[in-house]
């Protein structure tokens, strides 16, 4: 076998391996910081998205290349959100305009019936179906009005 001794390290080469190691450690937070800065900002304006304002878009202003086609997707997939959450809101007032006119004519309907008992209860019914396609929407249930009618009538029997 080889018998070699190493000389022990000199101060000077731990010292300056010691300052070295520090020094890159330190550029490399430093950069690593300059680098991430526009995806922080990006991940700070996604947090300002929300229901009430869907028209923020991410920039992909400083974004580096191989992050601008994530933002650009990311940013697509909002204007398909925004656009779905736009006719859902079209179709719920549709449907809570259509479904004002068969209640008014069923609460007319109780109004001039003398032998229907517990009237309030019914007009209670009535306002409750009349609100409640815009608390469903807003717990984010679908509004089925075809069951909103239903029901109503199923409570009130056979109206003349």
């Amino acid at each position: 076998m080889i018998n070699v001794k190493i000389a022990p390290m000199p101060d000077i080469v731990r010292i300056t391996f010691f300052v070295a190691t520090i020094i890159f450690g330190l550029t490399l937070t430093f950069t690593l910081r300059r680098v991430l800065e526009p995806l922080t900002q990006a991940s700070r304006a996604a947090v300002l998205i929300t229901p009430r304002n869907r028209t923020t878009r991410l920039s992909s202003e400083g974004i580096p290349s191989e992050i601008k086609p994530l933002i650009g997707a990311f940013n697509e997939a909002l204007g398909r959100l925004e656009n779905g959450f736009t006719v859902q809101q079209q179709f719920l007032a549709s449907a809570a305009h259509e479904l004002q006119t068969p209640l008014t004519l069923i609460r007319g309907q109780i109004e001039l019936q003398p032998e229907i008992e517990s009237k309030e209860l019914l007009f209670r019914e009535i306002g409750r179906a009349k609100d409640r396609p815009y608390r469903r929407f807003h717990r984010g249930t679908a509004v089925s009005c075809r069951s909103c009618s239903s029901s109503l009538t199923a409570g009130l029997g056979k109206i003349p």
